[in-house]
């Protein structure tokens, strides 16, 4: 019995330490996998992929959307030999460089990126190079299909899909990840608009260009284009001139197509008639400044109709000093043109206005000097002008709704539409006729300031047009950056430009001819 009892201890001796020998390696095997799993669920949090919902043009097609990819990872802490690799990785990625990759596999990080988002191509030959110790993840790519084409109205993400610039930053911001971003724009409008504006800084050798069409009933955004711009596919290689947007950031002395909200404006304020004459016949002197007509009248008295259709700044001057500094605020303001834009970018800018409004910023801002705004509140404003008087801030989202607000009367609303088409058919805006519709519009010529004070040879000629006067329903406004050669006005730059875009869009926008 004792014989038996001393067996059984032995073995219990022996069996008790190898058990516990066999679950020290299991605990150690299962803490093993455990802190692996645990790396690469951290690796997944701290890397986590942004996946912004597709956008959508007003038809549905799709302008930005996403792409699965491949990405390349390795833990540095199991690199055994970081010269091979550095060199086997650079000799199959072309574009990485041995200095910055061995800094990388040496770093001792768990986790590190050696390149995002690998070509078919790219991913074939690191599998067929079989480089020890790298590792793939599927990841999620931002692309724009249309390159170039809406890049300062989308913007673009981050490399790891976070919005930063445009619509993208805008979606990032209010969390709109759940279904499809449908914007205002129309693809096929949006390429005419870029096709002729591009044409035409090219023609003129100009820095720049801006082309907006606005839907006059609610200030849709139907195209938006600035130029110079870019590839939002490659927008690290792009240039800062390129990137900035000219119709939502750039803030310009506009010039004549300010007398638009001038007249607008004394109108509505019962401060003249449209039948009201004015004497233009002599300049006015403020200070060291005179105030000079472009188109001098032949006849020294001329009425308000044709203040606006010539275009005369002697003649603006003269209705803004009889509506009065306090009322040309108070209408300025309610126009917006003092305010932030509202529109859901975030490169978007404040009007530039004196601190003080004086008798003199009184005179000057009547035809477009002394106070700066952005291509948007142009088109905005000269919108509400024509909609019965009615302003909504432009939107770039489809089907925004909006009250709306009353700036001027109806009344007024009709006046400005007379005016506008005159300006066309008799005015400085005869280049911008077409004979099917009864377009509207006006012009507007600005110097710009060079080494502090104003240069004949830098100016910004634009062009407002609506598409129909009987029946307004769209702004088409084209601002060209200091065009190069003789002329360099509205009426002569602009003007052609805005026409030969109304003839394309109208059809598309099922605009019926009206002659």
């Amino acid at each position: 019995m004792q014989a038996l009892l001393k067996n059984k201890l032995r073995s219990l001796c022996f069996i008790v330490p190898l058990f516990i020998f066999y679950i020290i390696i299991i605990f150690r095997i299962f803490s093993l996998t455990f802190d692996q799993l645990t790396t690469s669920e951290n690796f997944r949090k701290d890397n986590i992929v942004h996946k912004q919902p597709d956008i959508l043009d007003r038809n549905g097609v799709v302008i930005a959307t996403n792409v699965p990819t491949t990405s390349l990872y390795i833990d540095a802490t199991k690199v055994k030999n970081p010269e091979s690799i550095a060199a086997q990785l650079c000799s199959t990625l072309h574009d990485l460089e041995y200095k910055n990759l061995y800094r990388v596999l040496t770093s001792e990080k768990k986790f590190a990126w050696i390149k995002r988002h690998l070509t078919p191509k790219e991913l074939l030959a690191i599998k067929n190079a079989g480089v020890p110790g790298v590792n793939f993840d599927d990841d999620i790519k931002r692309i724009y299909p249309h390159s170039n084409l809406f890049s300062h109205v989308l913007g673009y993400t981050d490399i790891d899909g976070n919005g930063i610039a445009g619509v993208e930053a805008y979606i990032s911001k209010n969390n709109e990840q759940e279904k499809p971003i449908i914007l205002s724009l129309d693809t096929r409008v949006q390429s005419i608009v870029h096709e002729e504006l591009t044409k035409a800084v090219r023609r003129y050798q100009a820095l720049g260009g801006v082309g907006i069409v606005l839907n006059v009933r609610n200030s849709e955004v139907i195209s938006m284009v600035s130029l110079p711009d870019f590839n939002p596919n490659l927008q690290n290689k792009a240039e800062d001139v390129q990137k900035f947007n000219r119709a939502s950031l750039g803030v310009y002395e506009m010039g004549s197509v300010l007398k638009y909200f001038t007249i607008a404006a004394a109108l509505d304020a019962n401060a003249t008639k449209t039948s009201d004459l004015y004497d233009v016949s002599t300049p006015i002197t403020i200070g060291k400044y005179k105030i000079q007509d472009f188109h001098k009248s032949k006849i020294p008295k001329i009425t308000v109709q044709d203040i606006f259709v010539k275009s005369s700044n002697i003649g603006a001057a003269k209705i803004a000093v009889k509506l009065g500094i306090e009322k040309q605020v108070e209408y300025f303001k309610a126009m917006k043109l003092f305010s932030p834009l509202k529109i859901e970018i975030p490169e978007k800018s404040t009007p530039i206005i004196p601190d003080k409004w004086s008798e003199t910023t009184l005179i000057t801002a009547s035809y477009g000097y002394g106070i700066a705004v952005t291509p948007i509140h142009l088109a905005q404003t000269a919108a509400a002008l024509i909609n019965n008087g009615i302003f909504h801030n432009a939107t770039l989202m489809l089907n925004k709704r909006s009250i709306g607000e009353q700036i001027i009367s109806r009344r007024t609303s009709r006046e400005m539409r007379k005016l506008l088409r005159a300006a066309v058919t008799d005015g400085t805006g005869r280049k911008a006729k077409i004979k099917a519709y009864s377009i509207g519009g006006k012009t507007g010529s600005a110097e710009k300031v060079v080494d502090g004070k104003y240069s004949k040879d830098a100016n910004i000629a634009s062009f407002i047009g609506v598409l129909t006067m009987l029946d307004p329903r769209y702004i088409v406004l084209i601002a060209i950056d200091e065009p190069q050669g003789m002329h360099h006005t509205g009426g002569i730059i602009a003007a052609p430009i805005v026409k030969n875009i109304i003839n394309r869009i109208a059809p598309i926008l099922n605009v019926t001819p009206e002659m």
